[in-house]
């Protein structure tokens, strides 16, 4: 009884003194996750407290230096929070002090927040209840692993100030005061941070929409609650509108379309979300608060400790304590913040499954109509927060009402509640916390739970960006290797996250590939086209890189990138010499500097030669292929107004075919393909048979099945046709053929989505291909049942017209029909589409000088060139290139066909050979000879089992990773078995490689048959004991002859005219530039007589203006109430760059300015003098009236 008393007075005298409690747990929870004295990282949060000056310089401009540069838009949200950070950086605080601070700040924020949320809901209630609320809003499945374990610290300040910021508003509600609203105004600007994405600005005032309506309906009925809602959102707008203003802008400039178009698609969202409610969505798992994968499969985590939340015990435990909080919940319903909770509870649930059962269809179609819910297309991540919020509280009522209700019955048996729920928080929810387990990961070096999130940049990097620094302004480097946006560095600590060069360097880089816009199709061909290209100081001069930076220091297997040895030996081999321009320049430990000469270099700033004109902008190798001169660039092809003639048209195919024949159309009967139709359109239920259609395509969520069905429906249309055209039903053929053409878009928009996310060049190619080639079948048969009506088969002939065209654009079948003679039959038939922008004579072009290394090159052969055949002759260009002799070429849709044979062997393979499991356990290898990583291969080869099982054919690379002690192959697959064959039968694959490989290897093994798992039904997991497992083993062997290795095809060629190839005398014009700020260029012009393009090295931007002037334009106001300077166009080149016309004669000064900055200096005064107003009027109102 003495120890019950003495408990009782701990959790007293603990429970007593909240704040000084939850400073307490904060502090351990930050000593265990700065333990080492370095700052965390990785993961999606990289290394912002590295450099909290750069991560300032970033975000405090509408405009940031990255990349090409870059409009910051949300990212300015952060300024403020950044800007404190860096001046404590600035004056010696190391950074993992500041991290330490700001991390352990959250996790108090968290904490109190929550307390104040649940005193506001249950002011007559308890402490401990408010403090049981606090501790299970932070110990919980969901804050560990989508807010702790994830560590993105403005998600983490989210969440911490999420219930804070609810609470003001419903004190606001409750006591009928003003100021609240103006508190919780200047309280989310103060912690703007956590709005830096709009997902959590919609969440938030979602929320707080839901909160009023449910005031105005439950408790209050008042105008005063519509008055303080809409006063709350105009005092926020105020508070925080230097960020919202650039928010606003970027919406509506159109460059939201083009760059989430470019990224994202209507389907790609539906099919995202569809995905990502599938595995996160089970209620089970929601109502458990837990990852639908993070908690069951995250086997590679150090002690595998998520996995202790899926063992049966441990759910047992989790369901019981769910369960009694909703029990006891739906009993206090009645009671007014009760009945708040449980609606946010059921909202939280309803939400965050997505499309998952039940009623997940109402979710599907909110999303798919209403374009703002793109942004939760992972609804437990981004509208997940919600379930702990409204949950916590409950979690205290429960832990009350049981310890009030046992205590009654037995004093002990109250304390022995509250002991129970002091475990479970602290021991069994805060183990991960309190152990350091929480900062740990699957990757490596996050496995080790020694450096978990540590990281330790290495001294070189601050050395390196102190020399960039200090030799210039106004240029860019080049990494290599580049690689994608996550990268493993093997520093002392490891890192492992997304790629941070623009937080270890203050000058801008190109060091790894993202989606931003204009970016990733110059970014991925970079590392290529320098390897390929031993002049590559044309291209670096267009992107304003002085040097190259050569660092090793990281993993490129795990990476996905090359092997930097490769591309050391290549820098070896240019250095000082005259046709690379290349010069070594500075070391530091493991980082090399290498400087291009200063005469290849170009100002961001230049005069424009001649313009090449090309359909694909972003490809930067156009600049060897239109033979540009020093000043020349590149414009799409079809930009009105150039200064000067074209100097070389470049067309590039849009799609390429690969026929096999011997026919033109294959026909299937493929149930899938034409299915039965019993009725057509001018049946008098037609109308059902069109809702059962719709019902079935809207409750098909899976993208596959989805596509998979519209094919469908497109057979039935045709089908439909036939049977109407065998009748002579001419309304029936149009309104069955007219609804084949309005869903014929739709159908293809997800088999182009499908094979972007497959990484195919098409998805399901011979099903795609047949469907539509059955179609024309059908739709030429329906033709000849109306062969004297002219109207119906012009209609008809528009449909099959349409098909291809469309059909054509994603690489399914030609636009024109194949022709086949004898003489030119169908036999690995290639047919390149092109669309031509400017008619003329053009050279087909084929960029493989080792064209006689995979393929004979006959010197005439028959072509089909649009509808006609003819004999062309293979040449070689000026450059050693192989090319077809010039043809005409009208505006619009051309192809190029003919056949590709002669392929060569790029094996050595010469006799039929024998394989085992026992003398060849490695199996055999063959290397590729001449391996090209840029395209695919065809294997083809015969087989024979003679014992046991099939072949496994496997390409093996040097970039092949090893994961969870497994080697990870892009291509192994074992051949189909057949135990009642007893012949040769055929393989035939087509395998891409990585891209970034050096070399590859096509191994052949078998392995040997075993029975263990038949034998072992009854128990299979003995099976996994190895050493009984090879008990079984028995020998397999296989006989393989005919082996085959080829290119699918060549590198894609282009046409070219070369237009007006004698060189343009560039205007003898002085140009000087000065850089007044990330936003603000001085641009003075003297001498200028005539015409002249302007081109400025800085990514595209509409944002971008132009002014004249002659008095000192550098002032910040001095282009205010200026007009753009009238008559110049302003367009893309270089496949990112701006450029204008300018016809102006003389002297005179032109300042580039990005407007948008203006929208953010005006914000930041009227945010500024907004939060300082207000809390001066709240600290002189402080103890008035209520307002």
């Amino acid at each position: 009884m003495e120890k019950a008393k003495e408990i009782a007075r701990i959790f007293k005298k603990v429970f007593g003194k909240p704040p000084a409690l939850f400073l307490f747990l904060s502090l351990i929870i930050i000593s265990v996750l700065f333990r080492g004295g370095n700052i965390v990282g990785g993961g999606e949060a990289g290394a912002a407290f590295y450099s909290l000056k750069r991560m300032f310089e970033m975000s405090k401009d509408s405009w940031a230096e990255v990349f090409f540069g870059m409009p910051s838009g949300l990212t300015v949200a952060a300024a403020p929070m950044f800007a404190l950070l860096a001046f404590l950086q600035g004056i010696s605080i190391p950074g993992f002090i500041l991290q330490a601070l700001f991390f352990m700040g959250m996790a108090f924020l968290t904490l109190y927040s929550m307390y104040i949320f649940t005193s506001e809901l249950f002011p007559e209630a308890p402490k401990k209840l408010w403090v049981f609320s606090s501790l299970f809003y932070l110990f919980n499945p969901y804050s560990i692993m989508n807010i702790w374990n994830r560590f993105l610290p403005n998600v983490n300040l989210f969440y911490s100030f999420l219930p804070l910021g609810l609470a003001l508003f419903i004190r606001g509600l409750k006591l009928k005061d003003y100021r609240y609203s103006l508190l919780l105004a200047i309280l989310t600007a103060i912690f703007s941070y956590a709005f830096a994405a709009p997902a959590q600005s919609l969440f938030f005032w979602f929320l707080i929409l839901l909160t009023g309506l449910f005031q105005f309906v439950f408790v209050q009925r008042n105008i005063y609650v519509l008055k303080y809602f809409f006063l709350t959102i105009l005092l926020w707008s105020i508070a925080n509108f230097w960020w919202i203003s650039q928010e606003i802008y970027y919406r509506f400039s159109g460059l939201f379309a083009e760059v989430s178009g470019s990224v994202f698609t209507a389907s790609g969202n539906l099919e995202t979300l569809r995905s990502l409610s599938e595995s996160l969505g089970k209620i089970s798992n929601i109502l458990l608060l837990q990852h639908g994968t993070f908690y069951t499969t995250a086997t590679s985590i150090p002690f595998r400790w998520p996995l202790f939340y899926s063992h049966p015990l441990s759910l047992i435990l989790q369901w019981l304590v769910i369960i009694l909080v909703l029990f006891i919940a739906i009993r206090k319903r009645n009671q007014v913040g009760i009945k708040f909770l449980l609606l946010l509870f059921v909202i939280s649930v309803f939400f965050s499954k997505g499309t998952s059962e039940p009623l997940g269809e109402l979710f599907y179609l909110a999303f798919k109509k209403i374009s703002l819910l793109e942004f939760f297309r992972n609804p437990f991540e981004k509208l997940g927060p919600l379930i702990p919020l409204s949950i916590s509280p409950l979690f205290g009522v429960a832990v009350y009402e049981i310890e009030l209700g046992l205590g009654k019955i037995r004093r002990a048996f109250g304390t022995l509640t509250k002991v129970f729920f002091v475990f479970y928080l602290f021991i069994f929810m805060g183990f991960p916390f309190f152990t350091g387990l929480v900062f740990t990961s699957y990757n490596p070096p996050a496995n080790n739970f020694e450096v978990g999130y540590q990281v330790k940049v290495p001294q070189y990097y601050q050395e390196a960006d102190g020399w960039l620094s200090s030799v210039g302004d106004d240029f860019r480097f080049m990494s290599l290797p580049i690689g994608g946006e996550g990268i493993f560095y093997n520093w002392e600590k490891g890192y492992a996250g997304v790629e941070e060069s623009a937080v270890l360097f203050s000058k801008p880089s190109f060091s790894y590939g993202t989606t931003a816009l204009y970016f990733q199709d110059i970014i991925n061909s970079l590392e290529r086209l320098f390897i390929e290209h031993v002049d590559f100081y044309k291209i670096a001069r267009l992107l304003n890189i002085r040097y190259i930076l050569f660092r090793p220091d990281f993993d490129f297997r795990l990476s996905n990138m090359r092997d930097p040895a490769t591309l050391e030996k290549l820098l070896e081999e240019r250095v000082n010499t005259f046709e690379a321009k290349l010069f070594f320049a500075k070391k530091f430990d493991r980082l090399e500097f290498y400087e291009f000469s200063a005469d290849t270099l170009l100002p961001k700033f230049f005069i424009g030669g001649q313009p090449i004109e090309t359909n694909r902008i972003g490809d930067l190798e156009d600049i060897y292929w239109g033979k540009a001169e020093r000043n020349d660039f590149l414009v799409l092809a079809g930009t009105d107004g150039l200064q000067g003639n074209v100097k070389t048209s470049l067309f590039h195919p849009s799609a390429i075919f690969k026929l096999k024949g011997p026919n033109a159309l294959s026909y299937s009967n493929d149930s899938n393909i034409i299915p039965f139709v019993e009725r057509t359109p001018t049946d008098r239920i037609y109308p059902l048979v069109l809702l059962r259609e719709k019902l079935t395509k809207l409750l098909t969520l899976e993208l596959s099945s989805k596509t998979e069905y519209e094919l469908m429906i497109l057979g039935k249309r045709v089908v439909e046709a036939k049977l109407a055209g065998e009748t002579g039903d001419q309304e029936a053929v149009k309104k069955s053929l007219t609804l084949y053409r309005n869903a014929l878009d739709g159908a293809l928009d997800k088999i182009r989505l499908l094979s972007w996310q497959e990484g195919k060049r098409l998805w399901r190619e011979d099903f795609v291909r047949t469907a539509f080639e059955t179609h024309l079948i059908l739709l030429n048969e329906l033709e000849k049942s109306f062969a004297g009506d002219a109207q119906m088969v012009s209609f008809i002939d528009d449909t099959q017209r349409l098909i291809r065209e469309k059909s054509s654009k994603l690489g399914i079948m030609p636009t024109h029909e194949v022709a086949v003679k004898d003489d030119f039959p169908i036999d690995d038939r290639v047919v390149y589409h092109f669309e031509v922008g400017t008619p003329g004579e053009y050279e087909l072009v084929f960029p493989e000088k080792s064209w006689s290394t995979y393929f004979n090159l006959p010197s005439s052969m028959p072509i089909q060139i649009n509808q006609e055949i003819k004999i062309k002759s293979f040449i070689f260009s000026d450059e050693g290139y192989p090319t077809l002799e010039k043809i005409y070429f009208d505006k619009g849709i051309n192809e190029i066909g003919f056949n590709l044979t002669g392929s060569k062997n790029l094996v050595d393979f010469k006799d039929q050979i024998s394989i085992n499991n026992v003398g060849n356990p490695e199996g055999i290898k063959y290397s590729i000879k001449n391996f090209d990583p840029r395209v695919s291969y065809n294997v083809f080869f015969d087989y024979d089992v003679r014992s046991g099982l099939s072949p496994k054919v496997s390409l093996v690379q040097n970039t092949d990773k090893t994961i969870d002690g497994k080697v990870q192959r892009i291509y192994e697959e074992t051949s189909p078995q057949d135990n009642y064959w007893f012949d040769f039968r055929s393989f035939s694959e087509q395998i891409a490689p990585a891209g970034y490989a050096d070399f590859a290897d096509l191994i052949i093994t078998v392995e040997p048959w075993n029975d263990c798992e038949q034998l072992f039904s009854f128990n299979k997991s003995k099976c996994l004991d190895i050493g009984l497992r090879e008990k079984f083993n028995r020998r397999s062997e296989a006989a393989i002859k005919n082996l085959k290795v080829e290119k699918a095809l060549p590198r894609e060629p282009f046409l070219r005219n070369t237009g007006s190839m004698n060189a343009s005398k560039l205007p003898e014009i002085e140009m000087a530039s000065t850089k007044i700020s990330t936003t603000k260029y001085l641009v003075s012009i003297k001498g200028a007589n005539g015409p002249f393009t302007l081109i400025f090295s800085e990514l595209f931007n509409p944002g971008w203006k132009i002014y004249e002037g002659r008095e000192n334009l550098s002032l910040p106001w001095a282009t205010w109430g200026k007009k753009p300077l009238l008559g110049t166009k302003h367009y893309l080149v270089n496949g990112y760059a701006n450029a204008w016309n300018i016809d102006k004669n003389g002297d005179y000064n032109l300042v580039v300015e990005y407007w948008p900055q203006r929208i953010l200096s005006l914000g930041y005064l009227i945010s500024g003098l907004f939060a300082v107003g207000g809390i001066v009027y709240l600290y002189l109102n402080r103890n008035g009236k209520r307002q």
